[in-house]
């Protein structure tokens, strides 16, 4: 369909519906708060939402919330389509010798940082401000589109114009986003205080955790260093004890919604430390892990979801690019198995590229990850973003043209609206830093679910190169015909039965970000 027919379909419409009895300029749009409210509290928005909550306006908390979550991502796209963004990606380039030995202390395992100056830092540190006027300017002209402007004219209806924008969704526009034995759960970390949203139906219920943040902190980070143990020496039963208490500290008051026996899965946007926690490791009073009832997905907001749903349907065969073991920088170990696995997953499918070695250059994957609505990425991730903004990157082959550093500000750029799901096989790809901003984009995996791939498989922390391989193959097999989400859950249940791989090390690090289906 032409622009022009598109434009004269609609007119027709908005002729039609009053005549059928449809209301379009009326439709609901749920609780939501001005913009320019929200502008004038954005050095305290975290306040804002608690004293939000704290007056029993939690459907304005939750707008207010769906927004802080959610500008990471238009920010990032809006800078893309902009000349500042030509200006970040030059200023970028200036510090790649930097990015260098970052990457070789990370293959050490050396994680100090870095006291980075110059006026290409300045360039980087400057760019939110520069994204934020562009969003504040943004969401304005959204919200004077979605208003009539006279008594005669008439409004885009909010809904339509939040699918072909990026909208902040309602909470009551969120509850249609949903099936009935669906629930969403959405956290706010302020200081000491946690509040978690539960949304099931059009009911919302707001909960003030008991546990402080920094006890909810520690517990977390303990759990997750317990479940994160490479050492063999070192795993024991010890991380049951932890992954029960946080189980029911993390949910609280939302425990029995949650234990309620027609529920199926779980959508959780974490905030914070929070998005480090493995949910489906966690243990119920059964002493089973939420994934053997559960299916758990990650999402950075259900604004962003809701934009994944309004991708258009495709039914196209699958085509698959598998990267495996690139050629790395020097001091950074190379990953056979990584190698194996790329090389096995690309015979799973009929129509397959594979790239390994001096093969796997930056160029082509940029070049061709468009080509193809599978990608499969078994390589070194490293996390970078605490040094340089959406820095974090995937290591590939370098060439003339690339310096084989495919970081997250170079992946959010690229098109991937025609992909079915993102596998990054590789290590912390979907952890958030400790130092980083909340929300802010620094995961690769927001970084892909930002250039348009509706499903993002991660790892939160360094996996098994021998559980991970297996992993991938289980879930392969299951994925075209039961979704991502499914595919997982039993790919990964499937694995912790194994003789060998029963620890949560193997199976728990792996998490969905974006749509299950």
């Amino acid at each position: 369909m032409t622009s022009s027919s598109a434009v004269r379909l609609l007119l027709t419409l908005l002729v039609l519906l009053p005549a059928c009895g449809f209301d379009y300029v009326n439709l609901p749009r749920g609780t939501l708060v001005p913009a320019a409210e929200l502008r004038a509290r954005q050095s305290d928005e975290d306040a804002f939402i608690v004293e939000q909550i704290v007056a029993g306006e939690g459907a304005r908390a939750f707008y207010a919330l769906e927004l802080k979550k959610t500008r990471p991502f238009a920010v990032q796209r809006l800078l893309a389509r902009s000349r500042r963004g030509q200006e970040l990606q030059r200023a970028q380039q200036d510090l790649r010798p930097i990015f260098r030995s970052l990457v070789t202390r990370a293959g050490q395992g050396d994680r100090r940082g870095l006291s980075l100056t110059g006026p290409s830092l300045q360039t980087i540190k400057q760019h939110d401000a520069r994204g934020d006027e562009l969003l504040w300017k943004h969401l304005e002209l959204f919200e004077k589109r979605t208003n009539p402007q006279k008594a005669t004219s008439l409004a885009i209806p909010y809904s339509y114009a939040a699918r072909h924008s990026y909208g902040i969704t309602t909470q009551e526009e969120t509850a249609l986003l949903f099936s009935a034995d669906e629930a969403f759960i959405s956290f706010h970390v302020h200081e000491e205080t946690v509040h978690l949203f539960y949304l099931r139906g059009s009911e919302l219920t707001v909960h003030r955790l008991t546990a402080p943040a920094t006890r909810l902190r520690s517990g977390a980070a303990a759990l997750h260093a317990a479940v994160s143990n490479a050492d063999p020496a070192g795993r024991n039963n010890g991380w049951k004890l932890l992954a029960s208490d946080l189980y029911r500290e993390l949910l609280g008051p939302a425990v029995a919604a949650v234990s309620d026996s027609s529920l199926r899965s779980i959508y959780i946007s974490p905030d914070d430390f929070i998005a480090n926690v493995p949910f489906g490791v966690l243990l119920e009073s059964t002493q089973r892990p939420l994934l053997e009832r559960l299916r758990v997905t990650y999402l950075p907001s259900a604004s962003m979801y809701r934009a994944l749903l309004g991708r258009p349907l495709l039914n196209e065969a699958p085509r698959l690019l598998a990267i495996g073991n690139p050629r790395y920088p020097e001091g950074i170990a190379p990953l056979v198995n990584a190698e194996k696995e790329a090389t096995t997953v690309s015979e799973i499918f009929a129509e397959a590229k594979l790239l390994t070695g001096a093969r796997a250059t930056e160029t082509v994957v940029t070049e061709r990850a468009s080509e193809f609505n599978i990608l499969h990425f078994a390589t070194h991730g490293v996390l970078l973003g605490r040094a340089i903004p959406d820095a974090s990157s995937l290591l590939l082959t370098s060439d003339d043209a690339h310096d084989g550093f495919l970081t997250a500000g170079e992946i959010s750029r690229l098109d991937l609206t025609k992909n079915y799901v993102a596998v990054l096989s590789a290590c912390e790809t979907s952890a958030r830093e400790t130092g980083v901003a909340s929300g802010e984009l620094g995961s690769i995996t927001s970084a892909f679910l930002s250039a348009g791939a509706p499903s993002v498989i991660g790892s939160l922390w360094k996996v098994d190169d021998a559980g991970t391989t297996s992993l991938m193959l289980s879930f392969y097999q299951s994925f075209l015909e039961v979704g991502a989400g499914e595919a997982l859950r039993k790919a990964r249940l499937e694995l912790s039965k194994r003789e060998g791989f029963e620890h949560p090390y193997f199976w728990g690090a792996f998490v969905l970000y974006g749509w299950e289906k």
